[in-house]
Protein backbone atom coordinates (compact mmCIF):
# COMPACT_ATOMS: atom_id res chain seq x y z
CA UNK A 1 0.00 0.00 0.00
CA UNK A 2 1.33 3.41 -0.99
CA UNK A 3 0.33 6.52 0.46
CA UNK A 4 0.43 9.94 -1.71
CA UNK A 5 0.72 12.71 0.75
CA UNK A 6 0.52 16.19 -0.12
CA UNK A 7 -0.78 19.51 0.58
CA UNK A 8 -4.01 20.42 -0.68
CA UNK A 9 -4.10 21.34 -4.47
CA UNK A 10 -0.56 19.45 -4.56
CA UNK A 11 -2.10 17.01 -7.21
CA UNK A 12 -2.95 13.92 -5.14
CA UNK A 13 -6.36 13.32 -6.62
CA UNK A 14 -4.62 13.74 -10.39
CA UNK A 15 -2.03 10.99 -9.06
CA UNK A 16 -4.58 8.58 -8.00
CA UNK A 17 -6.31 9.35 -11.78
CA UNK A 18 -3.03 8.28 -13.11
CA UNK A 19 -2.85 5.51 -10.70
CA UNK A 20 -5.84 4.70 -11.60
CA UNK A 21 -5.46 4.06 -15.02
CA UNK A 22 -2.04 2.07 -15.13
CA UNK A 23 -3.58 -0.39 -12.31
CA UNK A 24 -7.13 -0.72 -13.43
CA UNK A 25 -7.85 0.32 -9.97
CA UNK A 26 -10.90 2.16 -8.64
CA UNK A 27 -11.08 5.11 -6.86
CA UNK A 28 -13.53 5.14 -3.63
CA UNK A 29 -14.55 9.09 -2.60
CA UNK A 30 -16.19 10.68 0.25
CA UNK A 31 -19.55 10.98 -1.53
CA UNK A 32 -21.68 11.58 -5.21
CA UNK A 33 -20.03 15.06 -5.38
CA UNK A 34 -16.23 14.05 -5.32
CA UNK A 35 -17.56 11.24 -7.56
CA UNK A 36 -18.64 13.53 -10.03
CA UNK A 37 -15.46 16.01 -9.46
CA UNK A 38 -12.64 13.38 -9.79
CA UNK A 39 -14.19 11.90 -13.37
CA UNK A 40 -14.59 15.32 -14.60
CA UNK A 41 -11.25 16.03 -13.79
CA UNK A 42 -10.46 12.60 -15.55
CA UNK A 43 -12.51 13.55 -18.73
CA UNK A 44 -11.00 16.98 -18.87
CA UNK A 45 -7.86 14.79 -19.62
CA UNK A 46 -9.69 12.50 -22.06
CA UNK A 47 -9.49 9.87 -19.14
CA UNK A 48 -12.04 7.16 -18.74
CA UNK A 49 -11.74 6.01 -14.73
CA UNK A 50 -14.06 4.19 -12.93
CA UNK A 51 -14.90 5.30 -8.98
CA UNK A 52 -17.05 4.25 -6.17
CA UNK A 53 -18.73 6.05 -3.07
CA UNK A 54 -16.97 5.23 0.16
CA UNK A 55 -21.19 4.04 1.02
CA UNK A 56 -21.21 1.66 -1.60
CA UNK A 57 -17.49 0.69 -1.13
CA UNK A 58 -18.75 -0.53 2.27
CA UNK A 59 -21.63 -2.26 1.07
CA UNK A 60 -19.73 -3.98 -1.61
CA UNK A 61 -21.49 -3.22 -3.75
CA UNK A 62 -18.28 -3.16 -6.62
CA UNK A 63 -18.72 -6.83 -7.43
CA UNK A 64 -17.21 -6.81 -10.55
CA UNK A 65 -14.61 -9.45 -12.15
CA UNK A 66 -12.30 -6.09 -13.51
CA UNK A 67 -11.24 -4.46 -10.02
CA UNK A 68 -7.48 -4.91 -9.88
CA UNK A 69 -7.62 -3.04 -6.58
CA UNK A 70 -8.89 0.36 -5.07
CA UNK A 71 -7.40 3.56 -4.73
CA UNK A 72 -8.59 5.85 -2.00
CA UNK A 73 -9.11 9.31 -2.48
CA UNK A 74 -8.46 11.58 0.98
CA UNK A 75 -8.38 8.79 3.59
CA UNK A 76 -8.47 11.00 6.42
CA UNK A 77 -11.76 12.75 5.33
CA UNK A 78 -13.60 8.92 4.63
CA UNK A 79 -12.14 7.56 8.38
CA UNK A 80 -13.72 11.03 9.83
CA UNK A 81 -16.77 11.47 7.84
CA UNK A 82 -17.62 7.55 10.10
CA UNK A 83 -17.86 9.26 12.85
CA UNK A 84 -18.69 13.17 14.36
CA UNK A 85 -15.69 12.76 16.89
CA UNK A 86 -12.15 13.53 15.47
CA UNK A 87 -10.10 11.21 14.64
CA UNK A 88 -6.71 12.06 16.55
CA UNK A 89 -4.69 9.73 14.77
CA UNK A 90 -3.70 6.81 12.67
CA UNK A 91 -1.33 3.90 12.26
CA UNK A 92 0.14 2.38 9.27
CA UNK A 93 1.83 -0.74 8.50
CA UNK A 94 4.90 -0.03 6.51
CA UNK A 95 5.45 -2.96 3.75
CA UNK A 96 8.49 -4.76 3.53
CA UNK A 97 10.56 -4.28 0.31
CA UNK A 98 12.62 -7.39 0.59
Amino acid sequence: MKFIIKPKGGGKTTKLIEMSIETKSVIVVKNKYRERYIQALALSKNLKIRTLTFEKFLMRQYCNKDIKGFLIDNVDELLQGITRYPVIAVTATQENNT
